[in-house]
């Protein structure tokens, strides 16, 4: 009798793995990662006039304020998040969730064409202060190799000066005190007036007589080198009264500007965030919004931190007897 013929198993029916319907509301949305600008692109353009109908009578005054205490890269980074998760809500937010919120899709539009445009104007600072900085530095440096070179060629004119009037004290005193701007009262006291000063008494003295002029040809005191010499003194004049105070009081400027697009957009995002609160409370299948770093700005609670479990008491340990002898 041929052995009989294992029985073939049977494959276990596959368990139901579709995911149960749910039974308590969502929770937090978020978008990590996301950027402002990839946001913009995707979103109709707005207005500064929308921005303004949105914030009403707040003042610049204020906006600033309110935006000189948050870091712009914090707005754009979380905002970015936070105006993510709003525009995936409404993507598929059925009509009683969107009934239960106090907001619009159009506004979240304009919330996020407002914080593009804030981080523009922030790279634009950066950008337009890392540049004028780097002109500033080449304009006191060039400065500062021309003061270097007046100072020595004040000193070189001035023994060449007095090698041309040898015998004529007052001529060596006014050489004297050409040298000693600071001594003599004058307004100007830096290697420019010197030499300035000397050029002048220079052609002072080659234009005296034949004399004087053929000595002060010997120690190479020409109307040539009294041009060079004004020239520089004129170079060294100009780099000691620049004041770089202008240039970089454009970064105030500036700066005021990208806090006030800080204090726009943190007022938006909390109008957003705090909308989505109360719809929650409204309707638990609206979720909320997460915020972490932007908490403070928007004037919300501090995230609770779980309170440390207390440790437990060590148990008493029983005395050990000795032993009997």
């Amino acid at each position: 009798m041929p052995p009989d013929k294992p029985i073939p198993r049977q494959p276990a029916s596959e368990p139901d793995v579709s995911p149960p319907t749910p039974t308590v509301p969502p929770g937090p949305m978020a978008d990590a990662g996301v950027d402002v600008h990839e946001l913009a692109a995707r979103c109709p353009a707005s207005s500064m006039d929308e921005v303004r109908e949105l914030l009403g009578d707040l003042s610049d005054d204020a906006l600033i304020a309110k935006g000189r205490k948050v870091d712009t890269a914090v707005i754009s980074a979380e905002g970015a998040t936070l105006l993510a998760a709003s525009l995936r809500f409404f993507a598929g937010a059925s009509a009683e969730q969107r009934d239960a919120i106090d907001l619009t899709v159009e506004t979240v539009h304009t919330a996020v064409w407002s914080c593009a445009q804030g981080d523009l104007a922030f790279n634009a600072l950066r950008q337009n202060r890392a540049a004028r900085r780097a002109a500033v530095r080449g304009r006191l440096t060039s400065g500062k190799s021309v003061l270097q070179r007046a100072a020595a060629e004040s000193g070189r004119l001035a023994d060449s000066l007095k090698k041309v009037v040898p015998g004529d004290d007052v001529a060596q005193e006014q050489v004297t005190f050409a040298m000693r701007p600071k001594a003599e009262g004058l307004a100007d006291t830096g290697d420019g007036q010197r030499l300035a000063a000397l050029v002048a008494l220079g052609r002072e003295f080659v234009a005296r007589d034949e004399s004087t002029r053929a000595r002060a040809a010997r120690w190479k005191v020409t109307p040539q080198r009294l041009d060079r010499c004004a020239a520089l003194a004129a170079e060294a004049l100009a780099a000691a009264r620049y004041d770089a105070t202008p240039t970089l009081g454009d970064d105030a400027r500036a700066q005021a500007d990208v806090d006030r697009w800080d204090g726009v957009n943190v007022r938006l995002l909390t109008f957003i965030v705090r909308a989505f609160h109360h719809g929650h409370n409204t309707l638990a299948s609206v979720p909320k919004l997460p915020v972490m770093r932007l908490r403070s700005a928007m004037g919300l609670d501090p995230v609770k931190k779980p309170a440390p479990k207390a440790a437990k008491p060590a148990e008493p340990v029983a005395p050990v007897e000795p032993p009997k002898p």
